[in-house]
């Protein structure tokens, strides 16, 4: 069999994706390996002697190969079963730990902990979680019985990781130096479950979660919650640890205090994987040019400090194998400082491989390298294969190795017949135009389908932003290297040394902004479906090797080939927008009239779809919540908003509005009376005079032209005494097509839904949707107002476990007593509305089985139901 390694990677990879698939019972999986392996020791120890002929030696080790393959795809498959299995047993143990209220904890780090967020929490990562006080009787622990009575035995060990996330307060607590891996903790704090998907296009943290092997949360604020356990640990594993992350935490302070923010972001993410602090834009500007594999550490950086490595040792006259030894032993500390992320694993096991000449005098080619590395890695962490560095960094390099061959060759030119410096000429071409040209272009190709799932959009100046800017990465890593190693051996040099730091990264970022601003930059490419990827990498990836065969007329062969595969390739990557558009929730101009009301916490965002084709939206929720709403445009190919509508100015309205302005997806604001000064307000204002964004203020009678329906500004009144609680200036808006209504209450409360419906009456304001006001708050949605509005489908956008107790039981009873279909962000997550006029349709995210925020009467609706 050709290709071994190849052919044992797949069976791990695969064994590792049957696992979430199929769940088998225990023992009938440890029993397919047990067999398997009796089976192939068998055949091994029988045919040990040699057959006489070639062929019988050769159809030997096939049924072996065949037999290690099987037993290889049925250890993964156990392996994917049993974190399965310890997935769910975590899951029941936090849904019962959160019931009983806080606990006390015993853990040990298992990962460097990080700063996250705009509010500089400590975020990480805990194993062997103990829960030594407490006594539950639900559950058992893995492995544990209570043979005194029938009653499960207490928990005493969580079953799964637990990330751990520390206020600034309660991390001051710990002192100046953050805990490292291998140090024991004594935690007091409250255990939570996994955070579900707010949209199946929407990044999923939990899923994100669960492939770190983490089964739940773990919030602590108090300062005293927190502590070292003296004299327990791993004092040899914390020791190794503490040197190296003194030194990691060490040059990120120096990159803080020499860079400015942005730069020192970017070096942060580039040198160590620090990939948190990026200023509004500057992620984006990376995605829209196809860089974006820049902003953190992957197997294109590990290369380079490979190849630097390994270049000064040789500068310092060090034998080759000597080097080589050199470059190995620091990719692995390499690995340690980044935390084990795939691509830098990936790239340090390939260099490893691809270092076999040297030390050994035996060549490895480059697809039996990644073949290795995707072995061990999948075989070693079962759960690698689901995260997105691991699937961008091996099909990138997979594509490397089988398309780039093929694609030289059609970009080459050939050598017969022409004059000397015409082949000049044309060997600098085929080197290092069509070289170049060749790898940017493979490189892409692999990961398109990888871009519409995680980031909805591909480069269409990728290829020329790779071609410039990776090179120019190489030398803005050997700078920050440089800064990093000498700056700290030599202070003296420091100054200078980040002076060049500066200069450089700086020109970095805006060559890419530059790039991003291209008209153009980037087209909204749907999540691809699983069988359409699948169509895409069989088209693309089919014959690896495009048979390199020197035969007669062989050229031009691969080159028609080649040609018919990208021909097949475009005709999917068109077809797949096409077919996007013309689905449920499409984008061309259509008679229907479109609501998503997504779950951003503890605040509103309501995005509207218009008959017309154009899209606004209603709020942007808190400022965390911007990436959210970006990427739920993205996914469904909106571009840009004709109009953002913020109905009042509390933070859980305007928050994430600067975002969305700085992103480009804001063609005109309209604004309520209501102005306060907080922060956010200031922020938006600020972000408003930079990019000269029209405003527009809206009053009672306004009505939003161009539209292809009905939406009227009904409040807030101008006799409003603005000096007010901001709930009462909060706009509300009527948005009709045909016979269906749809009322938008913002934060409203029984103040305006009086003047309401004194204003307008039971004609005007009888909706089949409403959007209840201030999130269900008490003080909202009176008996008066629902009597007159009289809804049959009502939305409530709120934040889970919300301090305010939203909604409130007693609006909630009011509802149920009307009968009108509830659906609730806490529970269904974004919920996505559709009318023609005279039908409606509701498609919530999820539909949980049961929650007392719905009528029990409702707890069994489908996914999607029709209201006629």
């Amino acid at each position: 069999m050709k290709r071994p390694a190849f052919f044992l990677a797949c069976a791990v990879v695969a064994g590792a994706v049957a696992g979430r698939a199929v769940i088998a019972p225990p023992a009938a999986g440890l029993g397919a390996l047990l067999l398997l392996l009796a089976t192939g020791i068998t055949l091994f120890l029988r045919w040990s002697a040699p057959a006489a002929a070639e062929h019988e030696n050769h159809r030997r080790r096939a049924v072996l190969t065949r037999v290690l393959l099987g037993a290889l795809f049925c250890l993964a498959l156990f392996q994917q079963n049993e974190i399965v299995r310890r997935e769910r047993l975590a899951e029941e143990q936090a849904s019962l730990l959160q019931s009983e209220g806080p606990h006390a904890f015993r853990a040990t780090v298992a990962s460097e902990p990080s700063r996250q967020g705009r509010d500089g929490r400590v975020v990480a990562i805990l194993r062997d979680v103990a829960i030594p006080e407490f006594s539950g009787d639900g559950l058992r622990a893995p492995g544990e019985t209570n043979a005194a009575k029938e009653t499960p035995a207490p928990i005493r060990r969580f079953a799964a990781r637990v990330e751990l996330s520390l206020s600034p307060r309660a991390a001051e607590g710990l002192g100046e130096d953050l805990p490292v891996p291998g140090e024991r903790l004594e935690i007091s704090g409250t255990l939570r479950s996994l955070p579900e998907a707010a949209h199946p296009d929407l990044f999923d943290y939990g899923a994100y979660l669960r492939t770190l092997r983490v089964g739940a949360r773990l919030s602590v604020w108090d300062p005293e919650g927190v502590r070292r356990a003296d004299g327990e640990g791993s004092e040899s594993e914390a020791s190794l640890y503490r040197f190296l992350m003194r030194w990691r935490r060490s040059t990120l302070k120096r990159l803080d205090l020499v860079l400015p923010p942005d730069r020192s972001a970017v070096m942060r993410a580039m040198l160590l994987g620090e990939t948190g602090g990026f200023e509004a834009g500057t992620r984006d500007a990376f995605v829209r040019t196809g860089l974006v594999h820049l902003l953190s550490v992957s197997g294109v950086h590990t290369g380079m400090l490979a190849l630097i490595v390994f270049g000064v040792c040789r500068i310092l006259q060090a034998p080759p194998r000597l080097a080589a030894w050199v470059t190995i032993l620091l990719l692995a500390v390499y690995c340690v400082l980044v935390g084990f992320r795939a691509p830098v694993v990936r790239a340090s096991i390939m260099a490893g491989c691809l270092a076999v000449p040297v030390l050994a005098r035996r060549a490895v080619d480059t697809l039996t390298a990644l073949s290795i590395a995707a072995f061990f890695t999948a075989l070693f962490n079962p759960l690698a294969p689901f995260r997105s560095d691991f699937q961008f960094s091996y099909a990138c390099v997979f594509g490397l190795v089988t398309v780039r061959p093929a694609l030289l060759e059609l970009f080459s030119f050939s050598f017969r017949d022409r004059p000397y410096s015409v082949r000049r000429l044309l060997h600098f071409h085929n080197q290092w135009i069509a070289g170049g040209l060749a790898v940017v272009v493979a490189a892409q190709l692999a990961v398109i389908p990888l871009l519409s799932i995680y980031f909805h959009q591909v480069s269409l100046i990728g290829f020329l932003a790779n071609l410039v800017m990776v090179p120019f990465a190489g030398v803005l890593l050997a700078c920050g290297w440089a800064f990093s190693l000498l700056g700290a051996l030599a202070p003296a040099a420091e100054a200078w040394l980040g002076a060049i730091l500066s200069g450089v990264s700086g020109v970095f970022l805006a060559v890419a902004r530059v790039f991003a601003d291209l008209p153009g930059a980037a087209m909204w490419l749907p999540a691809f479906p699983w069988w359409a990827a699948g169509a895409y990498y069989a088209v693309l990836f089919h014959g690896p090797h495009m048979r390199m065969a020197r035969a007669p007329g062989a050229l031009e062969s691969r080159r028609a080939r080649m040609l018919v595969r990208l021909a097949a390739v475009g005709a999917l990557l068109a077809w797949v927008p096409f077919a996007a558009r013309a689905s449920w929730l499409g984008g061309e101009p259509s008679d229907q009239f479109r609501v998503a009301m997504l779950d951003v916490g503890q605040g509103d965002c309501f995005v509207l779809r218009l008959p017309n084709g154009k899209t606004m939206a209603i709020d942007a929720g808190e400022r965390w919540a911007a990436q959210r709403i970006l990427q739920y445009l993205r996914s469904q190919g909106v571009g840009e908003l004709a109009a953002l509508l913020l109905t009042h100015s509390d933070d859980d309205h305007i928050g994430g509005a600067p975002d969305l302005i700085d992103a480009g997806f804001v063609d005109r604001l309209l604004v309520g009376p209501n102005r306060s000064d907080t922060e956010n307000q200031e922020r938006l204002e600020a972000t408003i005079r930079r990019h000269g964004l029209p405003v527009a203020q809206v009053a009672r009678g306004d009505r939003l032209q161009g539209a292809g329906m009905r939406l009227a500004i009904l409040g807030p009144s101008p006799e409003t005494n603005p000096g007010i609680d901001s709930n009462a200036q909060s706009v509300v808006l009527l948005a009709e097509l045909g016979e269906m209504t749809f009322l938008f209450m913002g934060d409203a409360e029984a103040p305006t839904e009086t003047d309401l419906v004194e204003a307008y009456g039971r004609e005007t304001l009888e909706a089949e949707v409403l959007k209840v006001g201030h999130h269900g708050s008490r003080n909202a949605s009176s008996p008066a107002f629902l009597s007159v509005v009289r809804p049959r489908v009502v939305l409530i956008s709120a934040g889970r476990r919300n301090p305010h107790g939203h909604p409130s039981p007693d609006v909630l009873d009011r509802l149920e007593g009307l009968g009108a279909e509830i659906w609730n962000t806490q529970v269904h997550g974004t919920v996505e509305l559709r009318t023609d006029g005279r039908r409606l349709w509701v498609r919530p995210v999820r539909a949980p089985e049961e929650d007392l925020a719905i009528p029990r009467a409702l707890r069994d609706r489908s996914r999607e139901s029709a209201t006629p």
